[in-house]
């Protein structure tokens, strides 16, 4: 990761000397849906077979997040933003959970769920290039590199006998969850703008809610003593913006 801090401080040097100005006037405030191809491995997990038999009818996971991002460089033909928001994480998939971590208990007591929710402060390096303008229209391609930090994660207990919510477990904790790399394209009309994104870098913390030693045979586990996973599934996102003030 020290890799990606040093190109972003190299690149934000470049750009701030090459006929850009530094301003923090611009403000834009967005809302964004993403669709997420669901993580299915359950790895050695003994009960793989049943659970995925009575796995959830949803196909897909999703997001929900909400951004306040400033102008940090401006310049006639591309603009960085600097953001800050909160994200909602749910997984849809039933997958067991560490009930352990979540309680604090050292209780040993199989739970799954079928709804896994992760709450996260994000903050957001955004670079806008612009491809076409058109009167008021502006076409632009652009990136986004978003960390990410847990502050709150919920497990919905799912009951296999009725299959029903039948109770949760929850768990406050601030801890840095990892970032994405998300290119994409975008087209903005007067204060409103739209954008698509496509997710290609994910890397991750090893989540201790849904990958424990349980899911192994064999401990310790080699995965669960990484201290990131690169694993990406599909992620699409849509954004709606407005600005607050004009560029």
């Amino acid at each position: 990761m020290q890799n990606y801090v040093v190109l972003i401080i190299v690149f934000l040097s470049y750009c701030k000397h090459s006929y850009s100005q530094i301003s923090f006037n611009t403000f834009d405030i967005s809302i964004s849906y993403a669709n997420l191809e669901q993580d299915q491995r359950l790895f050695e997990f003994p009960k793989t077979s049943s659970l995925f038999e009575e796995s959830s009818s949803h196909s897909k996971d999703f997001e929900f997040s909400v951004m306040l991002r400033s102008q940090l460089i401006d310049h006639p033909k591309y603009r960085i933003l600097l953001g800050f928001g909160y994200n909602q994480n749910i997984h849809r998939f039933l997958r067991p959970y560490n009930f352990q971590f979540l309680s604090g208990t050292n209780l040993l007591i199989f739970k799954s769920t079928k709804r896994y929710e992760k709450h996260q402060l994000q903050v957001s390096l955004g670079f806008e290039h612009n491809i076409l303008t058109f009167n008021d229209f502006y076409l632009y391609a652009n990136l986004n590199i978003i960390p990410a930090f847990n502050i709150y994660k919920e497990a919905n207990l799912h009951n296999r006998t009725t299959n029903e919510i039948s109770g949760k477990d929850d768990y406050w904790g601030f801890n840095f969850d990892g970032f994405e790399i998300n290119p994409g394209l975008g087209l903005s009309f007067k204060r409103f703008y739209l954008q698509a994104n496509y997710r290609v870098l994910n890397k991750r913390t090893i989540d201790p809610v849904i990958f424990y030693g349980s899911l192994f045979n064999r401990l310790p586990a080699p995965f669960l003593e990484q201290n990131f996973d690169n694993y990406n599934p599909e992620k699409l996102q849509l954004t709606l913006g407005f600005q607050i003030s004009n560029r």
